[in-house]
């Protein structure tokens, strides 16, 4: 595998630049090592400047004029025939930053095949819509890593939805603005074989995603262990997740798990109820609008409370919002949920 700075690429377009239709083609190429995007405008995050001097394609096709000044309504609608599928209500800064990609990889499987793919990390997946709660510390602990202050290994451990792959993202996307960084969904790739990870020693950061999946295989672990050493000796940092901390993960390499252990180890905790209101009303006003107490609160009555169902929920009816320009109220909500139905049952 061959690992390359270079600048962002789009899936499906060869290296054309970004098309309107790219975002729903890409969704199913597989993604080895995600690009990331520029971090956030300064006033959402305090260390990073704002994202200054990127090309913005999507501007540029609107006259200029949709960049990170004006009103946030009329930056989505503008902008919506560029990014339709995902949710496009975003705010103006948030929006110029995941428009301006850079320091993205490259990364070719001469193993598999001859491809280069060059997928972008979630715009949201960034430290300023991380709720940090009862995981002050793990966040302060990232923002440090990303920052360059600290380096060698790091667990993150906890149950599905409680933010680790939201705060690994966030640490990759950070990083890129200083060093070369990269994002492992283990999950995904783990059976592409452990080639997947040549090359990445190069990285000063690097992010692996689901070890729990490759624990337990001697060709993955020892493959790991010589990421790990050579890292560390480079003055690197290698973060990692998984749902059980490193002392009660099944190893076949003991000095893995030994050295695993040795590093930071944060147990992120899962929101509460309120801590979840609190979460979804920060991912509606990074998005650009208000969403009411009463409505996430009925949002939590009716559907799953993992936050990556709320928030796919919430997204979903941002962008119908968004269509017939409406405010996200309880009425307006069980329109569009007997919509949907209806459509599901013709």
């Amino acid at each position: 595998m061959r690992v390359a700075r270079a600048g962002p690429l789009v899936a499906d377009r060869r290296g054309r630049g970004a098309r309107c239709a790219d975002r729903a083609r890409r969704v199913d190429l597989p993604p080895v090592v995600r690009p990331v995007a520029r971090a956030p405008d300064g006033a959402q995050q305090g260390e990073y400047g704002r994202a200054t001097g990127v090309r913005d394609a999507g501007a540029a096709r609107c006259g200029g004029g949709c960049a990170a000044t004006g009103d946030a309504r009329r930056l989505r609608g503008a902008h919506a025939r560029h990014h339709r599928g995902v949710g496009t209500a975003l705010r103006p800064d948030f929006h110029a930053a995941r428009l301006g990609a850079t320091r993205a990889l490259v990364v070719a499987l001469t193993h598999v095949r001859q491809i280069s793919l060059g997928l972008r990390l979630p715009d949201r997946a960034v430290f300023a819509s991380f709720l940090a709660a009862r995981n002050t510390e793990a966040l302060e602990h990232a923002r440090r890593l990303a920052g360059g202050e600290i380096a060698g290994i790091t667990w993150l451990c906890g149950p599905d939805g409680a933010g680790k792959t939201h705060l690994l993202q966030a640490i990759c996307a950070a990083a890129s603005e200083r060093m070369r960084a990269g994002y492992v969904p283990l999950a995904q790739v783990s059976g592409l074989g452990v080639g997947v990870l040549e090359g990445l020693p190069q990285l000063q950061c690097l992010c692996l995603d689901d070890i729990e999946q490759v624990a337990g295989q001697p060709d993955w672990e020892r493959a790991i262990f010589g990421l790990l050493r050579e890292m560390e000796d480079a003055g690197g940092r290698l973060i990692v997740a998984a749902q059980a901390p490193p002392a009660l993960t099944n190893w076949a390499l003991a000095d893995l798990g030994s050295r695993c252990a040795a590093g930071a180890v944060f147990q992120l905790r899962v929101l509460d109820e309120n801590e979840q209101q609190a979460a979804l009303q920060l991912r509606a006003r990074l998005r650009g609008f208000e969403l009411p107490a009463e409505t996430s609160h009925w949002l939590q009555r009716r559907f799953p409370r993992d936050m990556r169902s709320l928030y796919e929920l919430l997204d979903t009816l941002d962008e119908a919002g968004l269509a017939a320009q409406r405010r996200l109220t309880i009425p307006f909500i069980r329109e569009v949920l007997h919509s949907a139905a209806r459509t599901r049952g013709e």
